[in-house]
């Protein structure tokens, strides 16, 4: 009886979200049933002041007040998740040396490995929705062979227009050159509008440059040599880390599933008794 669209779901889930990225960032800091204020206070004013300064570096480059809040918020869950495993691993103790790290690691139960996976993942996870979220650009514009948009720092010209014959279709196929700036090499993709004379129908095949950072994906529309083709262009920064992420959460969840199947998380002898090397720490 109700449709429930985007802004719903935005208004409803980032503020959940939210809470749960804040109190999963605190929750392995504490001790169960002995805890204190001023133990923690040092470690959250750590992860507080992290949070704060790369929020504050990213709304003045990116010019997005709630950007810069989600990044602050996900950097917030990357520094409490590596001071929690780190202090697993007696980081910065006397026993921890270079020499023994491997062997203190082995020591960890899985579901110890399996929690900072998950926690680095959501963490990475939650950087590529906010960038998207935030900073994503889409544009539409007719173009000649020899015209040009912009799309976020990226400018698409249409370079040529060929013919192409497929198994049942035919095809109209418009390659287009990307480039950051004028003087760098363009990456080149190539569209399609394909005609299935049988069918009577018309489809658009996209194409799409993917690299660690950011995607570029351009689809062609309706259009010929003399009036132009409509090119639709968009850029996704990060889109790649919603993924990752969400990959390395899986494998957290695989990691600690091996706790008790597979012996990875036997024992030693106590990480305390571990020979050090020159006092060095790790």
């Amino acid at each position: 009886k109700m449709n429930v669209g985007p802004p719903y779901y935005n208004w409803l889930f980032s503020p959940i979200m939210t809470l749960l990225i804040l109190f999963m960032a605190l929750g392995p800091l504490l001790k169960w049933g002995k805890d204190s204020v001023q133990r923690i206070r040092r470690m959250v004013w750590v992860m507080l002041f992290g949070a704060i300064m790369v929020a504050g570096i990213v709304g003045l480059w990116g010019g997005s007040i709630f950007g810069a809040f989600g990044i602050g918020v996900s950097i917030w869950l990357l520094i409490g998740t590596a001071i929690s495993y780190g202090g697993k691993l007696l980081i910065g103790r006397s026993a921890s040396t270079p020499a023994n790290f491997i062997h203190r690691v082995m020591q960890q139960p899985a579901k110890t490995h399996g929690f900072a996976l998950a926690h680095f993942g959501l963490a990475i996870t939650t950087l590529g929705i906010v960038a998207m979220s935030n900073w994503s650009v889409v544009e539409k514009q007719r173009l000649k062979i020899g015209e040009s948009l912009q799309v976020g720092r990226f400018e698409m010209e249409v370079l040529s227009a060929t013919s192409a014959q497929g198994p049942n279709y035919v095809a109209n196929q418009i390659e287009l050159g990307i480039r950051a700036h004028s003087n760098a090499n363009p990456v080149r993709l190539t569209v399609e509008s394909r005609y299935y004379p049988v069918e009577k129908e018309v489809t658009s095949e996209g194409s799409m440059d993917i690299t660690l950072w950011r995607n570029l994906y351009a689809a062609l529309g309706e259009g010929d040599v003399e009036r132009g083709w409509v090119i639709s262009a968009y850029y996704h920064p990060l889109v790649s880390w919603i993924w990752g992420g969400a990959l390395i959460m899986s494998v957290g969840g695989v990691v600690s599933l091996s706790d008790r199947r597979i012996g990875f998380s036997r024992r030693g002898k106590a990480i305390n008794s571990l020979p050090s090397s020159g006092g060095q720490q790790a």
